[in-house]
């Protein structure tokens, strides 16, 4: 029996998901080592029974489940890991039964959801990029193209105002803007 015990918390404490169950009166009696190093809990020795606080966060985590004696799934709860960082978990609850009777526990388990999250917001930066960089080609493309004609169109009157006219000295300075606007938008 003890040989089977150890084998079986080896296979729990190898699985790459969070592993929990909680007693209906909230204390965790089961508990993977991924679960101890991403949510920094432990199992109480003894008889220690979880403070007031704890009980009351349990309880309300549970309560769902224990009342509705069904799966709850939470998606991506946000929670701070031992080391304070946000980590992002897909959670599901289940009842399930003990020796004392059915239904006098809650097995908790979660994924890490934290690094799919991370590489989303990525994916979706890197496309609200592609998709800026799009909309600059176009526009670009949209200005490009007149102020090809605009130069076209310059470059033939130009060469038809006299050297003498009063507005000639505006010549190379409509060449200028025009050629800087074409520069900006490239």
């Amino acid at each position: 029996v003890e040989a089977h015990r150890v084998f079986l918390r080896e296979i729990i404490d190898s699985l790459p998901i969070c592993v929990a169950v909680h007693d209906r009166r909230g204390r965790l009696v089961v508990l993977n080592k991924t679960a101890s190093e991403i949510l920094g809990w432990e199992i109480a020795s003894g008889e220690e029974e979880p403070t007031e606080a704890e009980t009351v966060r349990i309880e309300a985590e549970n309560a769902e489940v224990l009342n509705a004696r069904t799966y709850q799934s939470r998606v991506d709860e946000c929670v701070r890991d031992r080391h304070g960082q946000e980590r992002f978990l897909t959670k599901t609850q289940r009842l399930i039964d003990g020796p004392e009777g059915a239904n006098q526990y809650v097995l908790t388990l979660a994924v890490d959801t934290t690094q799919r999250r991370q590489e989303e917001l990525r994916r979706r930066e890197m496309e609200k990029l592609a998709a800026t960089g799009r909309m600059a080609a176009r526009v670009a493309h949209e200005i490009n193209n007149p102020l090809a004609g605009i130069k076209s169109a310059f470059c033939l009157v130009k060469d038809e105002i006299p050297s003498s006219s009063p507005h000639q000295h505006y010549m190379p300075r409509i060449e200028r803007e025009i050629d800087r606007i074409a520069a900006i938008v490239r």
